[in-house]
């Protein structure tokens, strides 16, 4: 119960904020002005209460008004207010332990999974846009948005004297619009950057208009665009130095990591560790640890070997360690919670982009019969007999017994992807029994005989789920199943190209159940990422749903969009869900005081974001 209020309160504050978002673009388009979007109250969603050792009811949340998302002047310089006997500026340090450090690339076209996401969360680059502890949007480097009555474009004002590190001046639109066109696959098609089929979906090109403001020539608006892609709610970028590209060039800047933030990088090796160093003097705020180190433990038992012996400071660990921990009176603040899924990758039934019209290969769209999981969408029969398959193997997933063996119960059982069971949007038809014996009764209607197959997970939790499907999977139908636990930057590249066409157990695209119904959905399951990461899968239905909640600002609209979305998720079986899991990032109260989060879903690591707010004891 103690842990489910905050949650409870959290997840108002972000539904809050959706509604606050909708309004905003709604009267920016009635009216076109330069004062940005306000977000407004309205009734909060149905909160995902994490699972407790203990059986208690958590209060009811009470419905509050969020603060107003409001522009205002650029924040003044922190000024210090330490007692006499304290030492002034930056001191003190810390030692963060996550699986990885991510993958140290300068320059934003070559800046792959690991490393557009964590250059900015361990606070050496900074966003346009940034968000409270409400989930607000609120400024940044980006001062206000003003965003056109016919959604085209979308001017953004920047504060002034944003410093570069490293002598190379202040931070100039320039610089904002060579950033974007570097990474966006429409300008510069080699680029390869984490969210290039977010880049390329939402923009057609960046250009500076004088020297403190910018403007984004928009492909497709979507409703959620400036929380979900300008701020680190989801994935983001940081702002780069064009004079560091004109000095160096391509190659040379792969190796330079000059941003604006509070830190500046010591180093960065990756698989190794990357050490932070804290400027005396900053724009927006000085940090107040002088020198953090994150290093790279792939082992969450060494991890929290660590944190308990004093090695680390902050990490995560598995769940299952959450009861021992606490016990021990380490502190957990969530990172993000979210379902884990089985994406029968191979079933790219989109020939074009939805939204350009663009033709797309799919060389993973094996239709030869050997993967008896994928099917032809332009043929019924062989369509509904692939979804008998994939049903099939759905069937024999016993989700409570994982939860209950390999996560302890701290977990839920899970059956529609980044769809809360607590949820209200959820509906007790889509739930997907534990039934080996109509699995077993649907593999002989399809045709099927015992094939084999891939399951990709990671490592970790998901490996171990994995490994207990692939043991279903044998038992009851005869299907032999490798397993593959490399690492996500080495499993990614036939996603982007749709070559695979083997199953995925990860969480990927609208996972996060901090997500209220009307947030839209569709990305990374349709055509609509083309050109970056695709689950393995897409969906023409799907995506016009997508495209639909896009372009729609009435959030009671979007809800009803949202629930023929996850129907038709059910209906295709495309990627049914196992769990949802709830990830809590854990520190050492005795050596950190305080830390100011934002509520945000923790894509590129939830142990390194607003590093500048920790206060140590």
């Amino acid at each position: 119960m103690i842990e489910a209020l905050p949650r409870m309160l959290r997840r108002h504050r972000y539904a809050t904020l959706v509604a606050g978002i909708a309004a905003a673009i709604a009267t920016l388009i009635a009216c076109g002005g330069e004062t940005p979007a306000t977000p407004t109250s309205r009734p909060a969603a149905q909160p995902t209460t994490a699972p407790q050792a203990t059986a208690t009811t958590a209060p009811q949340a009470t419905a509050t008004t969020a603060p107003q998302a409001t522009a205002t002047p650029r924040p003044a310089q922190a000024t210090a207010t330490t007692a006499p006997a304290a030492p002034k500026g930056p001191a003190g340090s810390l030692i963060i332990a996550r699986q990885n450090v991510g993958v140290p690339v300068g320059i934003p076209e070559a800046c792959i999974p690991g490393c557009e996401n964590e250059k900015f969360r361990m606070s050496v680059y900074e966003n346009l846009f940034f968000l409270d502890t409400q989930a607000n949007v609120i400024p940044r480097i980006g001062l206000k948005w003003d965003l056109s009555a016919d959604t085209k474009t979308l001017d953004i004002e920047l504060a002034r004297g944003v410093m570069f590190h490293e002598n190379y001046g202040e931070l100039t639109a320039d610089d904002v619009a060579w950033t974007f066109q570097n990474a966006n696959p429409t300008t510069n098609p080699v680029s390869v950057n984490d969210q290039a089929g977010e880049w390329r979906t939402m923009l057609k090109s960046v250009q500076a208009i004088d020297k403190y403001k910018v403007r984004m020539n928009i492909n497709t608006w979507q409703s959620h665009a400036i929380r979900h892609y300008l701020t680190p709610y989801y994935q983001s970028m940081g702002m780069h130095s064009k004079k560091v590209f004109d000095q160096y060039g391509v190659e040379g800047m792969k190796s330079k990591f000059v941003g604006t933030g509070p830190y500046r990088m010591v180093s960065w090796v990756k698989d190794d560790k990357a050490v932070l160093e804290a400027l005396p003097e900053h724009w927006r705020k000085v940090a107040g640890v002088k020198s953090i180190t994150v290093v790279a433990v792939p082992e969450v038992t060494n991890r929290k070997a660590m944190l308990e012996a004093g090695q680390a400071d902050i990490t995560s660990v598995s769940v299952k360690d959450t009861p021992d921990l606490e016990k021990k009176g380490f502190t957990k603040v969530l990172g993000r919670s979210g379902t884990t899924g089985t994406f029968f990758g191979g079933n790219y039934w989109e020939t074009k982009r939805a939204d350009t019209g663009e033709e797309l290969k799919n060389p993973g769209y094996d239709l030869s019969g050997a993967k008896p999981w994928i099917g032809d969408i332009n043929n019924k029969t062989d369509f509904d007999r692939a979804v008998k398959v994939r049903k099939a193997m759905a069937l024999v997933i016993d989700r409570k017994a994982i939860n209950n063996t390999i996560l302890k119960g701290l977990a839920l059982p899970n059956y529609v992807h980044g769809l809360s069971i607590q949820s209200p949007a959820f509906k007790k038809e889509w739930e997907i029994p534990y039934d080996p014996a109509q699995a077993k009764q649907l593999f002989q209607e399809a045709g099927t005989k015992p094939f084999k197959i891939q399951i990709w997970s990671g490592t970790g939790d998901p490996a171990e789920i994995a490994s207990v499907i692939a043991a279903a999977w044998k038992e009851h139908l005869g299907v032999d199943t490798e397993l593959s636990t490399i690492e996500y930057a080495a499993h990614r590249p036939p996603l982007v190209s749709r070559e695979w066409n083997n199953v995925e157990l990860r969480g990927c695209a609208d996972s996060f159940t901090q997500y209220t119904a009307d947030h839209p959905k569709g990305l990374e399951t349709t055509s609509l990422s083309a050109g970056g990461t695709i689950c393995g899968v897409t969906d023409p239905v799907r995506a016009e749903l997508a495209l639909q909640a896009f372009r729609e600002n009435d959030i009671e609209k979007r809800k009803l969009i949202a629930d023929k979305f996850w129907q038709r998720q059910y209906e295709t079986w495309q990627f049914p869900s196992v769990v949802e899991t709830f990830d809590w990032v854990w520190y050492n109260p005795k050596k950190i005081k305080s830390w100011d989060r934002p509520l945000e879903v923790g894509i590129g690591g939830a142990e390194i974001i607003a590093l500048e707010t920790i206060v140590l004891q």
